[in-house]
């Protein structure tokens, strides 16, 4: 396959995987880390493993009271969010608001960038992935990553794949 397609593909498995897990986040304004919910949204977003944009517990956590507190525990639970079942954010509907709080609330608490290059150092190598990490354009990668979540088939946008695909092509990505 392509080397664009390859990318592609690499950037629709990252986004998929971001959106189910979760993200990561907190700006203030975030509910107790120690909430039952939190915790349980925290755990979902790291079992991703490698795929998680969070790189531990603490972003995890952080993401977690971020989205708690900026949605609100009551709002959850009225989406069916509850710490038994956290269930895929992006099975929610979430409105464009709430998608930010989410968004942002991974940006806020995690190098989500990096996060998003990293997943290309195993097949392109490290030095590649620091490159697109330096050239990716954060509200790009917050716009692919809210339509993600927002259910739009989680693909990233034909502007952000443009984008992307310069950047790759800079990066020396050119299969």
């Amino acid at each position: 396959s392509s080397m664009a397609a390859r990318v592609r593909d690499k950037v629709a498995l990252v986004f998929g995987a971001a959106a189910c897990g979760g993200g990561d986040d907190s700006s203030g304004g975030g509910a107790d880390a120690d909430s039952p919910l939190v915790q349980a949204l925290a755990a979902n977003l790291l079992e991703d493993g490698e795929d998680s944009p969070v790189a531990n517990q603490e972003e995890a956590e952080c993401w977690a009271s971020g989205v708690v507190g900026g949605i609100g525990e009551d709002r959850l639970t009225e989406l069916g969010v509850t710490p038994e079942n956290v269930g895929d954010i992006e099975d929610l509907a979430l409105t464009d608001d709430e998608v930010s709080v989410v968004v942002d609330s991974l940006f806020g608490c995690a190098d989500v960038q990096q996060a998003f290059a990293d997943q290309f150092a195993a097949d392109f190598g490290d030095e590649a992935a620091t490159c697109i990490a330096g050239k990716l354009d954060e509200d790009l990668v917050k716009q692919a990553l809210s339509a993600s979540i927002a259910g739009d088939d989680a693909q990233p946008s034909a502007e952000f794949l443009e984008q992307f695909a310069a950047i790759a092509g800079e990066c020396g990505l050119d299969g």
